[in-house]
């Protein structure tokens, strides 16, 4: 027997798009914590890609009751999408400290040889 699908919880991550002369704003509110499923990430990368191509992404996030990590990583995958269509991007809208710790990740590169790889066949 299979259980019924939990209904969402209230605080669930939730992004809005809205797009209007030329510009695509994606409104965050919810919890953006690893303990979430969340949105995907789809319906954005169609929004970019909507002809006419827009010129500017917004990213607001008065409405995020909280966050840690995976929105970070979410609002850096978004902003990477904008880049590669050569849309502009404005993140002063996103949570107290989001912007800069964006900024942030975006200045430091990628140490070589810094990523895990596999390495041969496990034992078990």
């Amino acid at each position: 027997m299979t259980r019924p699908a939990a209904p969402p919880r209230a605080d669930a991550p939730r992004r809005d798009i809205a797009i209007a002369g030329g510009v695509v704003t994606l409104t965050f509110s919810g919890s953006w914590r690893m303990d979430q499923s969340l949105p995907d990430i789809e319906a954005v990368r169609q929004a970019l890609a909507a002809s006419p191509a827009p010129q500017k992404l917004v990213l607001a996030g008065e409405g995020v009751s909280g966050w840690d990590s995976l929105f970070l990583t979410q609002c850096r995958a978004i902003i990477a999408l904008a880049r590669e269509r050569g849309v502009a991007v404005d993140a002063g809208a996103l949570p107290a400290g989001v912007e800069s710790l964006l900024a942030l990740a975006a200045k430091v590169p990628e140490r070589q040889g810094a990523a895990r790889t596999a390495k041969g066949t496990p034992f078990l």
